[in-house]
Formats: C-alpha cells, sequence, structure tokens
C-alpha cells in the first residue's frame, strides 16, 4: 500500500523543517504533502478518499480557519479516518490539549515541539 505524509501546521517555517525532517528520514518516499491549515488538508484528504493509499499526519492544534481539533471532528463525522496514523503536533502547554489528545483514539501520539529528526525517525518507522 501506497503511503503519503502530510504536514498541517499554519507554520510556514514548521512545515519547512518537518518536509526537510521527512524527507531526511525517509529518503525514498515522496515528498510530503504541507498545508496550512485544516480545512485545506480536510478537501485534499476528502478527494483522496477512495485511494489504496495510508496517510501519516503530522496536525498541529492551534491553527486558523480550522484548528486539529476541529479537523479530526470533521474527519470523524464524514467517516474519513480509516487509513490514517496521525500524530498531533503542539507547543501548547496545556493540559487539557494533552489529555484530549490522549484520549483521543484516533491520535497514535501527542508530539512537543520543536520537532527534531529523532523523534521524526523514531515515528515513521513505527507508523
Amino acid at each position: 500500500m501506497d503511503c503519503k505524509i502530510l504536514i498541517i501546521d499554519d507554520d510556514k517555517i514548521i512545515r519547512k523543517v518537518t518536509s526537510h525532517m521527512v524527507k531526511f528520514c525517509k529518503p525514498f518516499s515522496s515528498d510530503p504533502l504541507l498545508f496550512e491549515n485544516g480545512m485545506e488538508a480536510f478537501n485534499y484528504l476528502a478527494m483522496e478518499e477512495n485511494k489504496h493509499i495510508k496517510y501519516i499526519l503530522f496536525l498541529d492544534i492551534n491553527m486558523p480557519i480550522l484548528n486539529g481539533w476541529a479537523f479530526l471532528e470533521k474527519l470523524e463525522k464524514e467517516k474519513l479516518m480509516h487509513k490514517k496514523v496521525i500524530y498531533l503536533m503542539t507547543s501548547s502547554v496545556d493540559k487539557e490539549d494533552h489529555r484530549k489528545a490522549i484520549n483521543n483514539k484516533y491520535i497514535k501520539n501527542i508530539i512537543t515541539k520543536p520537532i527534531t529528526i529523532k523523534k521524526i525517525a523514531s515515528l515513521l518507522t513505527i507508523s
């Protein structure tokens, strides 16, 4: 099964740096797809729904237009959660965000920013 990696974050620098780290860790896979908000990513995934592809999502919580939590709710409501491995990325120290992430059955892990190559590599080897 093919695999696509999506980086969903409103911070252009985070998207670019995370993309470079992913490419470094998985040099033979296709380049990650970059989205600056949850709505862009949702629209893409809705169009891709019938393809036999696994998706690994690096999802920021706090974004304009459609934040990470609303993005997850929308995916679940539209029954688009299958074939998705979701890593929540955050700089939030809000205990409620972390509790919510741990209790969400669709989130595989929460990653606290700053993200490192070591973190990315360990996640991509188990995904």
